[in-house]
């Protein structure tokens, strides 16, 4: 009997700690919320035994359930209404993918999807991105290519200027299909630690500090982004979804996936996809008409697709 009441005072624990995401906590948070429901299995055994408890116990890992673990959502969505490979006309289709450590043959995934928008983060060198360009767009091709970013688009770009780091962001306005410009921001935030060794103390520090860098470096893109422009952020954010930093990105931005995601949308590892760190938001002048996610041929992350059109449309 006590050991049931543990499993629901636990379950209300980890409830609270993914809903409000608290540093100190980050070292918990970091884990795929679906990796926590092991931990009701034991408590099963019980339910038969112990009506008022049990119920209780399961309706506490439902409702963690419910709000925190997405994969169900976005799998039974992809059964109900399978992915459109090709993009919906005339939504524009963006893409966003880690390169892996700049390998040049991670390009060659992007070309069956006629991406309108690509955002890259440890892109190959200069000129692999600009053959893809040319291949992709012809003469109506842009980019902008940074030290550990890229953008490219079927349309016209121009920097923006900025005085902060030029190491984890790319930064620029786009006029795509002849529309109204939109601010585009590739990122790769600041890779995390894989101590997952929650005994330890200083992981619970490590995480903590963590989770501080990166809120500092997305506080830094969200101030040099106007609040009423239209927006996409994309990129490697280094942080699970529903993480706290994303708050940041402000009440007029959306999550592509958790807004319109078809099956499996986790990207990293590539080979055994556990968390979704590979991201796309819009401003909420954009519909998302559907997003997923596609196992790349040589990066150990996945990429991710986002249909999206214009609002007005």
């Amino acid at each position: 009997m006590i050991f049931l009441w543990g499993e629901i005072l636990f379950a209300w624990l980890l409830f609270a700690a993914y809903r409000f995401r608290p540093d100190f906590l980050a070292a918990v948070t970091v884990l795929p919320a679906w990796i926590w429901l092991a931990a009701a299995l034991p408590g099963i055994w019980f339910l038969r035994r112990r009506r008022l408890a049990g119920g209780l116990f399961a309706l506490s890992w439902l409702l963690f359930a419910a709000c925190h673990v997405e994969e169900p959502r976005s799998l039974v969505r992809g059964w109900i209404s399978p992915v459109e490979e090709s993009s919906f006309a005339p939504a524009l289709r963006l893409v966003t993918l880690n390169c892996g450590g700049g390998q040049a043959a991670a390009l060659a995934d992007l070309k069956p999807l006629r991406p309108d928008v690509i955002f890259l983060q440890e892109p190959p060198p200069r000129l692999d991105v600009e053959d893809l360009v040319r291949d992709l767009y012809g003469s109506e091709g842009d980019f902008l290519y940074d030290l550990d970013t890229a953008i490219l688009v079927r349309g016209t770009l121009e920097e923006v200027g900025r005085n902060g780091s030029r190491m984890f962001y790319s930064h620029a306005v786009a006029v795509l299909q002849g529309g109204d410009p939109v601010h585009l921001v590739s990122l790769r935030l600041a890779t995390g630690h894989v101590q997952v060794n929650i005994g330890n103390l200083d992981c619970w520090d490590t995480h903590r500090r963590h989770r501080r860098r990166q809120m500092a470096q997305l506080r830094e893109i969200a101030a040099a982004l106007p609040p009423d422009a239209s927006q996409m952020v994309a990129g490697d954010f280094n942080a699970p979804q529903g993480d706290k930093i994303f708050s940041l990105l402000g009440p007029r931005m959306s999550d592509a996936f958790a807004a319109a995601g078809k099956g499996l949308g986790n990207t990293i590892l590539n080979d055994r996809p556990v968390l979704r760190i590979d991201q796309i938001w819009v401003s909420d002048d954009f519909a998302v008409l559907q997003a997923f996610a596609r196992a790349s041929s040589v990066s150990d992350h996945r990429l991710v697709v986002a249909d999206v059109t214009r609002q007005s449309q």
